[in-house]
This record gives structure tokens, C-alpha cells and sequence, in this order.
């Protein structure tokens, strides 16, 4: 075999994802793709038993090797850019729920209850994903099924950072096992190329309690637990069903605000604060980008060392006995 003399560059690899129906079947249809930053390398998480066995000599021995991935939780970390195309797709398969009206929000309820999902069920794009991660060799792509997210971290940057575009960081997980050596899905769809950034909310500015605060950054990071249960889906070890949110979902906002008359007093830890930030000054009619929390409590304060004194208030999203724990307008 000669030498092959095509080499390759990081950007040259991509990812997408593709809702299933049903749910734990690998969707090759019209794959959607992220505007990922890096090479995303999976965690395949096989089980991996070398101990030398009884026998002949004193030896590791080829023969006594035990790998598996059946049964393991495999995660794809992802990072990039928050494009307007695929981070509504992101907030609706990590709360698993469909964009809400008035406004146009995902609103993550107080007595969240989800049901379990089921192997072979019908599915969409709250439920499981399929992965792809896309090689530039021919055959030489992994499809992952069977996917969700169980971590997602949104961040916006002060104006001057991240060339003023909101941007992600996620974890996909799943315990289906994987297939490799495959073709490049195809009909790929492009990601957006609608961005968010912070002048979107520059309307209602109410932060930790106060009110026309001034934010040089914002980040609202989400985990939602996954289970994935059971082995017994065919003869692969496939999860039988997938529970999400036990015990509970964290979901935390963390915004760094200008110390000035309009919030010093607020930011105390243990405090009992609301956030709203929206392009309105009725949240109903807000659109574009927003966020609100009706329950909170300030979990930690730092200082910010920036021109004038900021500080890093984190704001940890809680249930009341109605309404929403979070809402936000992506």
C-alpha cells in the first residue's frame, strides 16, 4: 500500500444532529449542523478488564481481554457559536419541550414531571438525537443514536469579547451503542447565520433585584440528569427507557453588573432575587433574546476586576408553587 499524501485540517471535521422518530433509530435525514469551534472527541467509555487470568505462566494474556461499550454512557462535548437556527433546537431537546407563546419562549414549568422516554416510541426533537460526527474521509463517519442533552452553557460575553456573538458549550449523552465506518450523511443543512448578543435585552434590565443594571456578561448554564435504564432493547444492550431530571434539573444564571445606586445593596448571598431581561418592557410582547426568572436565590458573589468595581452575581433558578422556574426567548 503507497504512502496517501492528502492530509487534513481540524475545521475540516463537523457535527449535526438529527431528531429521531423513532426515538433510539439512527436518523440519516437532513442532518442540521452546529457552528462548532473544535474537534469534538468522544468519551466512548468502553469497558476495559485486562487483569491476567488463571493459566499457564505468569502473564497478560490477549486471549483474557474483555472490552465492551455495550451498556456505557458515551458523552460528545460540543462548543461553538449560539446561531439563531440551531440554539432554539439545543433549549428545546435539553428541557424537552416546544418554543411557548407570548412570549416566545421555552418555559421550563415548577412541576416539571417528565415522562419516561421509550425505546422505539415516537420521537422529535424534545426527545432523542442522532449524532454525527462527520469525517472527511469517505466511510469513515460515527453515527450516535439515541442522544440528549445533558448539559448546556450559554454564554454571552461583554461587547468587546467573543467578537460580540453569543456562544455554547454542551454535553450530548447516550448509552446506545455507536455505529462507525459509515458514509457522510447527506442533505446537511447549514447552521445559521443569526447570532445573539446582549444588546438584544437592553429594554427591561432587571437583575438580582435591581433594576437598569448595567451587564458586561451573561451566562445561563443548564444540567439536566439523564438515566439511561435497563439493557434489554434487542441484543445490544440498547436502554430499554430514558428518565430525565432525577433528582431535580440545576439551572443557574451567573450576569457580571456595574456596582453603582441601582444594585449594590442587592447582591448578598442568600438573598431572594428575580431576573428579567427582554427588548420590552412587557415581557408577553418581548422577542429576539430573553430571560426570566420568577424565584432565585444569589449563591455567590465576586468581585470583577474591571475598569470601574463589577461583581459576578450567580442566581440558582427555583421553583414557586406555580409559574415557570425559567423562561427564555431564543
Amino acid at each position: 500500500m503507497a504512502i496517501d499524501p492528502q492530509s487534513f485540517s481540524e475545521q475540516e471535521f463537523r457535527f449535526g444532529y438529527a431528531a429521531e422518530n423513532p426515538i433510539g433509530t439512527v436518523n440519516v435525514a437532513t442532518p442540521q449542523l452546529l457552528n462548532i469551534d473544535q474537534f469534538p472527541e468522544p468519551d466512548y467509555n468502553p469497558a476495559i478488564n485486562t487483569d491476567p487470568r488463571h493459566g499457564v505462566g505468569r502473564a497478560h494474556r490477549f486471549l483474557d481481554n474483555y472490552i465492551s461499550t455495550q451498556g456505557r454512557l458515551k458523552k460528545i462535548p460540543l462548543a461553538g457559536v449560539a446561531d439563531t437556527t440551531t440554539l432554539p433546537d439545543l433549549l428545546s431537546n435539553i428541557f424537552g419541550i416546544a418554543i411557548g407563546t407570548l412570549p416566545p419562549a421555552f418555559k421550563h414549568p415548577y412541576n416539571f414531571t417528565p415522562a419516561q422516554l421509550l425505546t422505539g416510541a415516537t420521537g422529535d426533537i424534545t426527545k432523542t438525537l442522532t449524532g454525527h460526527l462527520i469525517s472527511p474521509l469517505s466511510n469513515d463517519s460515527i453515527q450516535f443514536p439515541g442522544c440528549l442533552l445533558e448539559h448546556l452553557n450559554i454564554k454571552f460575553a461583554a461587547f468587546s469579547e467573543d467578537d460580540n456573538r453569543g456562544m455554547f458549550a454542551a454535553d450530548l449523552v447516550t448509552q446506545f451503542n455507536y455505529v462507525s465506518g459509515q458514509a457522510a450523511p447527506s442533505g446537511l443543512v447549514a447552521f445559521g447565520q443569526g447570532f445573539y448578543n446582549l444588546s438584544q435585552m437592553c429594554i427591561t434590565k432587571d437583575y438580582a433585584g435591581g433594576s437598569d443594571v448595567v451587564i458586561e456578561g451573561l451566562e445561563i448554564d443548564i444540567t439536566m440528569p439523564i438515566k439511561f435504564e435497563g439493557g434489554c432493547s434487542g441484543s445490544n444492550g440498547n436502554p430499554v427507557v430514558i428518565s430525565k431530571g432525577i433528582p431535580a434539573p440545576i439551572i443557574t444564571v451567573m450576569a457580571t453588573v456595574k456596582y453603582d445606586s441601582n444594585s449594590p445593596h442587592r447582591f448578598v448571598t442568600g438573598n431572594a432575587v428575580t431576573i428579567e431581561l427582554s427588548n420590552d418592557v412587557v415581557w408577553a410582547d418581548a422577542t429576539g433574546l430573553g430571560l426570566k426568572v420568577d424565584k432565585g436565590i444569589i449563591t455567590e458573589v465576586k468581585r470583577n476586576d474591571k475598569s470601574s468595581i463589577y461583581q459576578d452575581i450567580t442566581i440558582l433558578a427555583q421553583a414557586d408553587t406555580s409559574d415557570n422556574i425559567i423562561e427564555i426567548i431564543a
